[in-house]
């Protein structure tokens, strides 16, 4: 039997629910197979088998620092009572390791969940090991996308992150929702992608700035300092 929400839990999974029965439902025939990065107590991981009826696999470590140890096992402890008797995978260990082990044999989803490590540069890894996990005309999410601790560092962050994988995904991703919390993609075909696109630049705060031209990009960067010489 599932375990009972906190409040705070309760609130944000039926928010999350009604922006992903809004958004998804489209997409609900084609959503077989999911694959969440970073699982918690299970609950979104329920909600993709009751609701699509697909098979779910879910890598987190259960070791999240900000929490006390005591804490964690609880969190992990309520993720096994919450899918016991379902077809819901438990794959405990590090992301980078899992994700790219997947790649190697082939693995493929319909929908990718990322909500595990927020820090930028694992928010980054993750997105580039699970983008070729995704089958095209996938769907992937993240979660925390533009309000996650708005007074931390951006290194703890995982907001530049999402928008530095959008700009390097230009051509591929489609953006099909963005709820300020979380942000829907799309992986395109490749028969779908067009040279004739304007090529989006994607910043924090969901500004899209589209350049005409490669050029205009080359001409604004700067070279690199070499050492010695700041």
């Amino acid at each position: 039997m599932p375990t009972q929400d906190s409040p705070e839990s309760a609130q944000w999974r039926d928010r999350c629910i009604e922006d992903w029965k809004r958004i998804l439902g489209p997409f609900a025939p084609r959503i077989k197979s999911v694959l969440e990065v970073g699982a918690w107590e299970g609950k979104s991981a329920l909600f993709w088998h009751q609701t699509f009826g697909a098979t779910v696999e879910c890598i987190d470590n259960w070791e999240n620092i900000s929490l006390p140890r005591e804490v964690a096992a609880q969190v992990e402890a309520n993720f096994d009572a919450n899918i016991k008797g379902t077809p819901i995978f438990k794959l405990k260990h590090d992301s980078t390791l899992v994700l790219h082990i997947m790649a190697q044999h082939g693995r493929s989803y319909d929908l990718i969940y990322i909500d595990g490590d927020h820090f930028r540069d694992q928010v980054m890894i993750d997105s580039c090991l699970a983008w070729r996990l995704l089958k095209p005309g996938g769907i992937m999410i993240w979660d925390d996308w533009k309000d996650y601790l708005p007074s931390a560092s951006d290194e703890e962050r995982p907001e530049r992150a999402i928008a530095g994988f959008m700009a390097l995904h230009w051509c591929d991703a489609k953006v099909i929702a963005d709820t300020g919390r979380q942000l829907f993609v799309r992986k395109e075909k490749r028969d779908a992608i067009s040279e004739n696109w304007p090529k989006p630049i994607y910043k924090p705060g969901g500004e899209q700035v589209r350049l005409e031209t490669d050029s205009h990009v080359l001409r604004e960067r700067r070279p690199f300092p070499r050492p010695g010489n700041a």
